[in-house]
């Protein structure tokens, strides 16, 4: 397998589309099995906004960067990525087009509410050619027709329009594998592999030891789509990310089985925890499941019964109903920060960037001492505090009073006290019960500590 080319530019890639803006209202990702590729980002914002994911058929490469553009090829066309971040279709190269053509005379153009005249470059397109064009964006999309009709196809300036009389339908033509040979490009230089770690690892922030990662059990698939001396660059469905990986801890492996359902789901990866209802009696759809059990969410897959969540890469789905996850921030703080959701079930988020990487459910303050909303930071840290509550006013024997030692992993967001810490006397997590603070179990609790730092922004809202 060749992907030295791939491996060149990935790294440029990866620095464009992370200034991209989300979007929330689109999948974030998807898996074309038949190719062996993924559609991310702007570029599968752009299909969802034509109302057809597979107007432009399979991708035959990840985004890479032809010259100074981020692209994609697939099958019936190629994507660019604007300077201003738009992403529209390539113009197509002059050896694909035939011509030129005489241009029609608006006069002699159908005054027929079937056929549109363009004077821009004096070709007429009607009929079923016409219905598509107008359907998946018109102008804005394919730009104007640069050919008469010839037969049953029609160029335009960003692609031809095929008729198939035979089954009645308007497609693009497949015209990915022409463009990526004109560029200079071998399609097969871009062709992926599914890889399988047979030893614990991580998956790297950059392909270099000291970088930033996260764990990676044995026998976790990635889909390989390029490669920088000894580490490759990888996609884990599981956590629905790009890393890098050492390639001398991975061997040849098949997709994931699950992986094959997730086909038209929306792509979550984010950390969850399972929530359950603390107070009366519920029908539990699934008992196994603890309540605060940390959980990674795949994928929201719609079924007939309900919105359901994919479990890592195991293939179990459970009721949407008991899982919580992080409620998009109103905006993302550069590197580390900490995002304390007071909405009920309580949740405190770790993030990178735009990246949630940790969640769990925490105590909150009571509707008489409730915890404060804001930004802060953390500016004191203790490994194992006394906590008394004559420090905030309540002297010792009154009610409401205490004095509790052994407090571990304490890290104070505000000067009056509010800190995020380990939460012992309490196990009704994600709902009101402290004095301000926002509590946690021994695990969480210890790797926030481990994890922030003095100076960690802290964001707390409802």
């Amino acid at each position: 397998m060749r992907l030295a080319r791939v491996a060149v530019l990935v790294g440029i890639v990866c620095a464009l589309l992370a200034v991209l803006p989300a979007f929330a209202d689109t999948p974030s990702l998807r898996y074309f099995e038949q190719t062996g590729h993924t559609v991310s980002g702007p570029f599968l914002a752009f299909l969802a906004a034509q109302g057809d994911p597979s107007l432009l058929g399979a991708p035959l490469s990840e985004a890479t960067v032809q010259g100074t553009t981020v692209v994609q090829w697939f099958e019936r066309g190629e994507l660019q990525l604007n300077a201003d971040l738009t992403t529209s279709l390539a113009p197509l190269p002059r050896a694909l087009v035939p011509g030129p053509f005489p241009r029609a005379a608006a006069a002699a153009a159908s005054q027929s509410p079937l056929v549109q005249y363009f004077p821009e470059t004096g070709f007429s397109v009607g009929f079923a050619i016409l219905d598509f064009y107008r359907e998946h964006g018109g102008q804005a999309v394919f730009g104007p027709p640069v050919s008469p009709q010839i037969g049953n196809s029609q160029w335009f300036e960003r692609a031809r329009l095929d008729w198939d009389p035979v089954a009645q339908r308007v497609s693009l033509a497949p015209l990915g594998r022409d463009l990526m040979q004109l560029a200079g490009l071998n399609p097969d230089d871009f062709a992926t592999q599914w890889v399988a770690t047979f030893e614990p690892t991580k998956l790297l922030s950059a392909p270099a030891p000291d970088a930033d990662g996260t764990d990676v059990p044995q026998f976790r698939s990635f889909l390989q789509v390029g490669s920088q001396g000894d580490y490759l660059k990888v996609w884990d469905p599981a956590r629905n990310q790009y890393g890098w990986i050492a390639g001398s801890v991975v061997g040849p492996a098949s997709a994931p089985s699950w992986l094959s359902g997730l086909a038209n789901a929306e792509y979550v990866g984010l950390p969850g925890r399972i929530a359950k209802p603390l107070f009366g009696e519920f029908p539990d759809p699934a008992p196994e499941l603890k309540h605060n059990a940390p959980v990674w969410i795949t994928a929201r897959l719609t079924g007939s019964d309900a919105v359901r969540y994919d479990l890592d890469d195991t293939g179990n789905a459970i009721p949407q109903s008991i899982v919580r996850l992080p409620r998009p921030p109103a905006q993302f703080l550069p590197g580390r920060w900490i995002d304390a959701d007071l909405r009920e079930p309580v949740m405190i988020t770790a993030y990178e960037g735009n990246r949630a990487v940790y969640s769990a459910l925490a105590v909150k303050g009571t509707g008489g001492h409730p915890t404060q909303i804001g930004t802060f930071a953390i500016w004191r840290r203790v490994a194992n505090e006394t906590m008394s509550s004559d420090t905030i006013g309540i002297p010792l024997g009154a009610p409401g009073s205490y004095h509790l030692t052994g407090v571990l992993f304490t890290q104070y967001f505000t000067h009056d006290g509010a800190a995020l810490h380990y939460n012992y006397w309490k196990s009704s997590w994600g709902y009101a019960g402290s004095h301000g603070c926002l509590g946690m179990n021994y695990d969480d609790s210890k790797w926030f500590w481990d994890w922030a730092t003095i100076g960690t922004p802290v964001v707390t809202r409802t």
